[in-house]
This record gives structure tokens, C-alpha cells and sequence, in this order.
């Protein structure tokens, strides 16, 4: 079973979330025949499910589960371990992907608190906290506070990780998005240019964070009214949501979207 485990981690890494789920579902009905709900190997495997199904956009399944997961988890193993600060960011997750953005931003907000004072403000798993955060508050309109934040968060990053890691880069293309959102458009498509070259030397093309880097720059041209690279960009944002994620995931939905949309406007 741990092999399986490591297995599907692998995979889920590489960005295989098709192949992956299947292995972490019998890790998880394997463990759950044997051992009882709260023990933590079994949590650790619900979690791991819960969080490749967000991945998948399936919400319904992720956050039933992974409020259970918390749950269990702080009664468990109290409310400030790593174990349960990780689902309480993940469920955080998973409320900011269902639309659910006040519940999220209040649970954001205890997780990185709790994990500065638990882990430290340098602290990886503090810095994606401190990022979660800074997302919700551009979804919320609070565009100030959230450009401060966010490039405060990107130094921090940079200097801490280096400029090339995954949480890095995820910074920078936040603080793009942030930036297009105030209309800065120019200075967003450089930060957009850069992430999606430095993911695709690290993960390859066809990575998910590739492709949504892909499909942020394309959109952002398309609004640029640079059509012609918008929609060679979308093409193969789409193209590669297609063979990754399958047909009807949400973010290939969105990507057809994107395109048929831009392809309308050019007559074709």
C-alpha cells in the first residue's frame, strides 16, 4: 500500500491526475478495511484522495471529505499540527474553488496564522498560506491591500526558494493576474511570459500549471488584442487540457470556451 501511495504521488506530481486517482481510491479502501477512521495513516490517505479530486474540479466529492478529514484530524491530532493546518489549506482551497469566498478567506486567515506562529513567516507551507490569502483578497476587490501582500510574498519567495520554485512561480503569476485585474496589462504579460517559460523548462508542456499558465498569457493577449498569438496559445492550452485532463474536466471546458469565444470574434 505505501508503494501504491508513493506511486499515485508520482504521478499526481507529473500532472497524471487520471492515472493517479484510481491508485489512491484503493489505498484508500484498502486502509479503510483495515484500520479505523481516525487513525492518522488512514487521514493522511483521505486527504491525499481529497485533494487530487479538488485537482479534478470534483467539489462535491473534495469537501465533504476533506471537512471530515478536518475534523477527525483536530480531534485527533489537535487543531494546530501540520497534519490539520494541511487540510485546513486545502479545504480553503477547495471553498475558494466552490465560490464559497467569505468562509474561505476566514479559514485562510486562521490557517496562516496558526502556521506562522506553528512553523514560522519563512516557512513554505506559511508562504502558500500567505498566498492562498492574498488570492482571495483580489477575488474580493480589495486590490490594494492585495498588491502589497502579493508582492511582498513574491520577494519573500524569491529570496527564500529561488526564482524558480513551483511556489515562486505561482506567486509571480498571481501578482500578474492581480496586476491585469487593475488594467496594468503590460507589466502582467512579462510575469506571464516569464512563468510559463520557466514551467515549461521545469514541468514540460503538457504539465496542468504549464497549460493554465498557457491558458492565463493567451486570454490576456486576446484582451491585448493580440489575436494571432492569443490564438495559437489557446490552441494548445486546449489541446494539452484535452489529453491531460479529459474532455469535460472544467478547466479543458474553459479552455474551448476561451477559444471559441476568440475564434468568434475573428469571423471563423
Amino acid at each position: 500500500l505505501l508503494a501504491q501511495q508513493q506511486l499515485a504521488t508520482s504521478l499526481k506530481l507529473l500532472g497524471k491526475y487520471d492515472e493517479a486517482l484510481p491508485q489512491l481510491w484503493g489505498v484508500y479502501r484498502a486502509l479503510s478495511s483495515l484500520l479505523s477512521p481516525s487513525h492518522p495513516l488512514l487521514l493522511t490517505a483521505s486527504h491525499d484522495l481529497a485533494s487530487l479530486l479538488l485537482a479534478q474540479g470534483a467539489l462535491d466529492e473534495a469537501e465533504p471529505m476533506l471537512r471530515k478529514n478536518l475534523e477527525l484530524r483536530m480531534s485527533v491530532l489537535g487543531a494546530s499540527h501540520p497534519a490539520t493546518l494541511t487540510t485546513r489549506q486545502t479545504l480553503a482551497a477547495a471553498l475558494r474553488a466552490g465560490g464559497k469566498h467569505l468562509e474561505a478567506v476566514g479559514l485562510q486567515r486562521a490557517t496562516l496564522k496558526a502556521r506562522e506562529e506553528v512553523l514560522g513567516p519563512m516557512h513554505p507551507e506559511s508562504l502558500e498560506s500567505f498566498g492562498s490569502l492574498v488570492a482571495l483578497l483580489t477575488m474580493l476587490g480589495e486590490h490594494d491591500d492585495a498588491e502589497e501582500h502579493q508582492r511582498h510574498l513574491h520577494t519573500a519567495l524569491e529570496d527564500s526558494l529561488g526564482p524558480n520554485h513551483p511556489l515562486t512561480l505561482q506567486a509571480m503569476n498571481n501578482l500578474a493576474t492581480l496586476l491585469r485585474s487593475l488594467g496594468r496589462n503590460e507589466e502582467a504579460k512579462l510575469l506571464l511570459q516569464k512563468v510559463l517559460e520557466v514551467r515549461s523548462e521545469i514541468f514540460g508542456t503538457t504539465h496542468p500549471s504549464t497549460l493554465s499558465s498557457m491558458s492565463n498569457l493567451g486570454t490576456l493577449l486576446w484582451s491585448m488584442a493580440e489575436l494571432k498569438e492569443a490564438e495559437q496559445i489557446l490552441r494548445v492550452a486546449f489541446s494539452g487540457r484535452e489529453s491531460s485532463l479529459g474532455s469535460w474536466h472544467p478547466q479543458t471546458l474553459s479552455s474551448a470556451s476561451s477559444l471559441g469565444s476568440l475564434l468568434w470574434v475573428k469571423g471563423n
